[in-house]
């Protein structure tokens, strides 16, 4: 039988799944929230995941998204489950992020046995594909979206009780469904704000930006996949102001943070810092990641050469990175040493 971990706030539905998949032998153990799953994951590795959508710290889908970009864990099967009205996009999004099924509440105990057997007996042929900026980017404005509806009819249910339900519910749920409603409708907010700054496929000519803001505006985008994985420090000085394509700057900065979860074999630190001298507006990025040998060093730069796993990444990154910043007539080079960690650091001109 399989070691199973359940992720769900709902203890009554917990505890019955718990119960049920004892009873078929399994091994199992269960957590309160997606954040909760996401520590267990470091120490610990299931052979599967059952999830609910809707969960507070980390829902199902952010913990999906988070397990199937970790090399170690993007193998484990994950069975995501919510209320029996949920739509068919909201179904699809769960499959985008990396759900293998997508099941509706109450759960059905055959159709769930079932299910995972299917799952822990499929090949372990499985690899993740790299998607483009604009495909990740349509998915955290649905995965916005689906999470603000979810909230929305919690919301336009809370109006319809009776004033009775009111107010025993407001001895009890309300605290929490209102200081959750607020977070998303906050995260929805600050997501859009920076999608928009991130995203301006309609910009032709160069802009003067700040390049902090940039940076900034970059770490919030990426802020889902790299908060399980990484703290990080922003040291940023004043700089002047820089003239540039500032979607092609925010794809480099992108790829550099995303490079640096990745090499994070174990909680780590990604630091960021900037400064100016007379010539050069200088970014620096580190990471206590798992850092490189020279030999690697030596061909990062290549085009399609890449030390990710087979289907995790292109081998392009890098190369575009670095022709970016050349377009900029700026120059990026790397440092690195082996179980210590990788500094990229950016050179761009000050221009008058």
């Amino acid at each position: 039988m399989a070691t199973i971990l359940i992720a769900d706030d709902d203890s009554i539905t917990r505890n019955l799944l718990e119960l049920n998949l004892q009873d078929e032998g399994h091994q199992v153990t269960d957590v309160s929230n997606g954040e909760e799953a996401l520590e267990k994951l470091l120490t610990e590795q299931p052979d599967l995941i059952i999830a609910d959508v809707m969960m507070p710290h980390v829902d199902g889908y952010a913990l999906c998204k988070a397990c199937k970009n970790k090399p170690a864990l993007h193998h484990i099967p994950i069975i995501l489950y919510s209320r029996c009205d949920t739509r068919e996009h909201e179904q699809q999004s769960g499959y985008a992020f990396g759900a293998d099924r997508y099941l509706t509440k109450p759960i059905d105990p055959q159709l769930l046995s079932t299910t995972i057997a299917q799952l822990l007996t499929r090949p372990d042929t499985i690899e993740p594909t790299e998607i483009s900026l604009d495909e990740e980017m349509q998915r955290l404005k649905t995965y916005n979206e689906v999470l603000f509806n979810k909230r929305s009819k919690k919301m336009q249910e809370l109006e319809q009780l009776s004033n009775k339900r009111k107010l025993e519910f407001a001895s009890g749920d309300i605290v929490t469904l209102v200081d959750e409603s607020i977070d998303g409708i906050d995260r929805l907010k600050s997501i859009i704000t920076n999608l928009k700054s991130f995203c301006r496929k309609d910009q032709l000519e160069k802009t003067e930006i700040d390049i902090n803001d940039l940076l900034k505006s970059t770490v919030n985008i990426a802020r889902n996949e790299l908060k399980h994985i990484a703290t990080v420090q922003l040291d940023l000085q004043k700089l002047p102001s820089f003239l540039c394509f500032p979607q092609q700057l925010g794809q480099v900065f992108l790829n550099l943070l995303v490079n640096a979860a990745q090499a994070m074999e174990a909680q780590g630190r990604i630091t960021i810092r900037t400064w100016s001298d007379r010539d050069n507006n200088a970014i620096e990025i580190s990471d206590t990641g798992c850092g490189m040998s020279q030999s690697v060093i030596d061909k990062i730069f290549d085009p399609f050469f890449t030390t990710k796993p087979v289907g995790l990444g292109t081998g392009l990154g890098l190369s575009i990175s670095t022709d970016i910043i050349r377009r900029h007539s700026g120059t990026m080079t790397v440092n690195s040493v082996t179980g210590e960690g990788t500094t990229f650091c950016i050179k761009l001109p000050v221009l008058p």
